[in-house]
């Protein structure tokens, strides 16, 4: 008997029974792991919300005062700032007009020193011992030494707030030789410029510490004599060297009031406001700038009311940003604030219900990109989850 061929099943009727049968089957399966992907990578719910530190200070002015223009350029909206860089600069011209007046109430102090000083004739009173004669001459040279001590000072704070002005102007200077906007003569007229303040200034200090070597010497000697000093000396003198101390505390507030002409940001970062510009009258205190930082220094986040367990310092917690895709970083808790507070309206699920929460600072990831401000995803991980070192899904979620 002959052996009977086997017919094959068509090729079109195995693709009907695979597709009928397995591909749902297979299609399911798929569909199951993608959406445990998914939930895993993409859709897994944070314990809370954190917030990258946002570091804003106004810049303010630390006394009443003129702004003044140092650059050819003003500022503008997010341009670069480095700290302790010069952002604004207050007329200094209240000051120096200041410092003028004190230096001409120096100079009638010494008429007065001069003239008492002469009607006293020293040298031709016969009557006076030597040693009496030679205690006023040291009393006259001790307060003339001291005027010309305070007037060495008040001249090397003009000098001093005029170096400043100057320093201020070349840093934009050297900015616009860079950017090709100033030209070397430029550059060169305001360095030459710089360098005559600076040397009389330099000038000054010696002076003015050569009359201090000289005050110095003169008070030692006189305080070698043991007898008081004549009536008559100090009738006439102490009112003139009352009146010195006063200039002296004058000079030392103008020192201190020159100083704060100049207005330096304290922090890294882009102008992010401007409140005034060169031309405008400020008060003391009011902003001409606000500064914000480009990076944050910690993560602000807040566990809700009812939530347990209650987090504590070096607790680890996942961050990840708010992306499709976007990896957990490992951070910890830092410091766990003290009471419940109302949470922000940014970081309610739902803006008409009030909620409180507890407010954490978590560490910053290093291999975390996030701005200041940014919204983040935190992930609370359990003991449980933290032995079994399972940091990648959200079974530890509060």
């Amino acid at each position: 008997m002959a052996r009977r061929r086997r017919v094959r099943t068509p090729l079109i009727q195995r693709w009907h029974r695979f597709r009928y049968g397995c591909l749902p089957v297979l299609g399911f399966l798929s569909a199951s792991a993608a959406l445990l992907w998914l939930w895993d990578t993409h859709i897994s719910m944070p314990g809370a919300v954190g917030e990258v530190e946002v570091v804003q200070v106004d810049v303010g002015a630390p006394v009443d005062g003129l702004l003044k223009p140092f650059s050819k350029e003003e500022w503008n909206l997010f341009d670069p700032v480095q700290r302790n860089e010069l952002v604004a600069l207050l007329d200094d011209r209240p000051i120096q007009a200041e410092i003028g007046v004190v230096r001409a109430e120096l100079n009638e102090c010494r008429r007065r020193l001069d003239a008492e000083a002469l009607a006293q004739r020293w040298d031709q009173d016969t009557e006076l011992r030597d040693a009496e004669r030679e205690r006023r001459r040291l009393d006259w040279r001790i307060a003339s030494l001291r005027l010309d001590l305070l007037d060495r000072q008040a001249e090397i704070e003009i000098a001093e707030i005029q170096v400043r002005q100057h320093d201020a102007w070349l840093e934009s200077l050297r900015a616009g030789f860079l950017s090709r906007t100033v030209t070397d003569i430029e550059l060169r007229e305001e360095n030459l410029k710089r360098e005559e303040t600076a040397k009389a200034r330099d000038r000054a200090i010696l002076a003015k510490n050569e009359l201090a070597t000289q005050l110095a010497d003169a008070e030692e000697t006189l305080a070698g004599y043991s007898d008081p000093p004549p009536r008559d000396v100090d009738k006439w003198l102490t009112p003139i060297l009352a009146t010195v101390s006063t200039k002296e505390a004058e000079i030392r507030r103008l020192q201190t009031e020159a100083e704060l002409l100049e207005v330096r940001s304290p922090i890294d970062g882009v102008v992010s406001r401007i409140h005034c510009r060169p031309g405008q009258a400020v008060r003391a205190g009011n902003p001409i700038l606000t500064i914000s930082g480009t990076q944050g220094r910690f993560i602000v986040s807040y566990l809700r009311q009812g939530r347990h367990p209650l987090p504590e310092v070096g607790m680890e917690v996942l961050v990840r940003n708010q992306l499709p895709g976007a990896k957990p970083h490992k951070a910890f808790i830092d410091r766990v604030g003290p009471q419940y507070e109302l949470l922000p309206p940014h970081h309610l699920m739902d803006s008409t219900r009030p909620e409180w929460g507890l407010p954490l600072r978590i560490t910053f990831p290093t291999d975390l990109k996030a701005l200041p401000g940014e919204l983040l995803d935190i992930t609370f991980v359990h003991a449980s989850a933290k032995e079994a070192g399972d940091w990648n899904n959200g079974s530890g979620n509060l």
